[in-house]
């Protein structure tokens, strides 16, 4: 469940970065990349955990530089769906203990 939050949180995260806006815009996306390595370090341990989010932001950046281009425009609708979408497995693991 938490890889699924991690890797939801971190499409957040990129996709706010790449929408090429100044100010608000980065620092929602630092709070979606820390809330990306807490859901992987929660899942695998601080040190697995922070490899996994590296990776998958890494992935992710290919991924959505090869989405996104073309439509640039669709960068902050896809930053918030993922971003909402990664509450959903987080706050299921979290009920569930």
């Amino acid at each position: 469940m938490l890889s699924l939050a991690a890797l939801a949180f971190s499409v957040s995260a990129v996709s706010f970065l790449s929408n090429g806006e100044r100010g608000s815009s980065r620092w929602v996306a630092v709070v979606a990349a820390l809330a990306a390595a807490a859901s992987s370090i929660a899942a695998y341990g601080a040190v697995q955990g922070l490899l996994v989010t590296l990776v998958l932001s890494m992935t992710v950046a290919s991924v959505l530089v090869l989405v996104l281009a073309p439509r640039p425009g669709h960068a902050r609708t896809v930053a918030i769906v993922s971003g909402l979408f990664g509450l959903v497995p987080a706050l299921l693991a979290g009920a569930m203990g």
